[in-house]
Protein backbone atom coordinates (compact mmCIF):
# COMPACT_ATOMS: atom_id res chain seq x y z
CA UNK A 1 0.00 0.00 0.00
CA UNK A 2 1.04 3.50 -0.62
CA UNK A 3 -0.01 6.89 -2.04
CA UNK A 4 -0.08 7.99 -4.94
CA UNK A 5 -0.37 11.30 -6.37
CA UNK A 6 -2.53 11.76 -3.20
CA UNK A 7 -4.53 8.23 -4.03
CA UNK A 8 -4.67 5.59 -1.97
CA UNK A 9 -2.80 2.62 -3.89
CA UNK A 10 -2.61 -0.81 -3.21
CA UNK A 11 -0.09 -3.19 -5.32
CA UNK A 12 -0.97 -6.30 -7.07
CA UNK A 13 0.77 -8.31 -4.79
CA UNK A 14 -1.50 -6.96 -1.80
CA UNK A 15 -4.47 -8.25 -3.43
CA UNK A 16 -3.29 -11.80 -5.01
CA UNK A 17 -0.61 -13.09 -2.55
CA UNK A 18 -1.06 -15.87 0.01
CA UNK A 19 -3.43 -18.38 1.00
CA UNK A 20 -6.26 -16.12 1.90
CA UNK A 21 -5.84 -13.86 -1.15
CA UNK A 22 -8.31 -10.84 -1.41
CA UNK A 23 -8.80 -11.79 -5.08
CA UNK A 24 -7.63 -14.88 -7.81
CA UNK A 25 -4.93 -13.27 -10.12
CA UNK A 26 -6.80 -13.72 -13.58
CA UNK A 27 -9.63 -11.91 -11.22
CA UNK A 28 -7.49 -9.20 -10.99
CA UNK A 29 -5.96 -9.06 -14.22
CA UNK A 30 -9.81 -9.42 -15.66
CA UNK A 31 -11.31 -6.38 -13.62
CA UNK A 32 -8.16 -4.10 -14.82
CA UNK A 33 -8.46 -5.31 -18.64
CA UNK A 34 -11.98 -3.95 -18.17
CA UNK A 35 -11.55 -1.17 -16.05
CA UNK A 36 -7.99 0.24 -17.28
CA UNK A 37 -8.24 3.60 -14.95
CA UNK A 38 -7.89 1.64 -11.91
CA UNK A 39 -4.34 0.80 -12.77
CA UNK A 40 -2.33 4.07 -11.48
CA UNK A 41 1.18 2.50 -12.03
CA UNK A 42 2.26 -0.23 -14.69
CA UNK A 43 4.66 -2.78 -13.30
CA UNK A 44 7.59 -2.13 -15.72
CA UNK A 45 11.44 -2.43 -14.86
CA UNK A 46 10.50 -3.63 -11.40
CA UNK A 47 7.94 -1.20 -10.58
CA UNK A 48 4.77 -2.49 -8.68
CA UNK A 49 1.83 -2.25 -10.21
CA UNK A 50 -0.23 0.41 -8.14
CA UNK A 51 -4.00 -0.10 -7.88
CA UNK A 52 -6.93 2.92 -6.61
CA UNK A 53 -8.38 1.24 -4.08
CA UNK A 54 -11.15 2.89 -3.55
CA UNK A 55 -12.05 2.25 -7.49
CA UNK A 56 -12.13 -1.44 -6.66
CA UNK A 57 -15.63 -3.48 -6.04
CA UNK A 58 -16.98 -3.11 -2.46
CA UNK A 59 -16.78 -6.65 -1.98
CA UNK A 60 -12.96 -6.68 -2.18
CA UNK A 61 -12.51 -3.44 -0.40
CA UNK A 62 -14.16 -5.24 2.65
CA UNK A 63 -12.15 -8.46 2.47
CA UNK A 64 -8.91 -6.43 1.72
CA UNK A 65 -9.61 -4.15 5.31
CA UNK A 66 -10.81 -7.51 7.11
CA UNK A 67 -7.23 -8.96 6.11
CA UNK A 68 -5.04 -5.89 6.19
CA UNK A 69 -6.89 -2.97 8.24
CA UNK A 70 -8.07 0.17 6.69
CA UNK A 71 -5.66 1.17 4.28
CA UNK A 72 -5.66 4.77 4.57
CA UNK A 73 -5.43 4.76 8.94
CA UNK A 74 -2.11 2.21 7.95
CA UNK A 75 -0.60 4.58 5.68
CA UNK A 76 -1.14 7.61 7.97
CA UNK A 77 0.28 5.28 10.71
CA UNK A 78 3.35 4.54 8.76
CA UNK A 79 4.00 8.30 7.26
CA UNK A 80 3.96 9.34 11.48
CA UNK A 81 6.70 6.28 12.41
CA UNK A 82 8.40 7.32 9.48
CA UNK A 83 8.78 11.32 10.70
CA UNK A 84 9.28 10.27 14.06
CA UNK A 85 13.12 9.78 15.59
CA UNK A 86 13.88 8.09 18.33
CA UNK A 87 16.73 9.14 20.92
CA UNK A 88 18.25 6.21 23.13
CA UNK A 89 19.92 8.67 24.90
CA UNK A 90 16.76 10.95 25.68
CA UNK A 91 14.77 8.04 26.85
CA UNK A 92 17.50 6.95 29.05
CA UNK A 93 17.69 10.33 30.47
CA UNK A 94 14.50 10.68 31.08
CA UNK A 95 13.84 6.94 32.76
CA UNK A 96 16.22 7.45 35.13
CA UNK A 97 15.41 11.03 35.87
CA UNK A 98 13.89 11.28 39.69
CA UNK A 99 12.45 14.49 40.88
CA UNK A 100 11.13 15.89 44.89
CA UNK A 101 7.25 16.66 44.40
CA UNK A 102 6.30 17.89 48.19
CA UNK A 103 6.78 15.43 50.86
CA UNK A 104 7.13 12.51 48.59
CA UNK A 105 10.96 11.91 47.08
CA UNK A 106 12.46 10.10 44.15
CA UNK A 107 9.45 10.06 41.99
CA UNK A 108 9.64 9.22 38.83
CA UNK A 109 8.38 11.19 35.89
CA UNK A 110 4.79 10.28 35.27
Amino acid sequence: MEYYNRIVCVTYEDLTSGRDAVMKRNTLKSLLRRNPRWRLSEGHNGQKVLIDYYSLPLRYRQLFEAKHGDPKELLEKEAVRATLVFDSEARAFFTGYRYDKGTETNTGLP
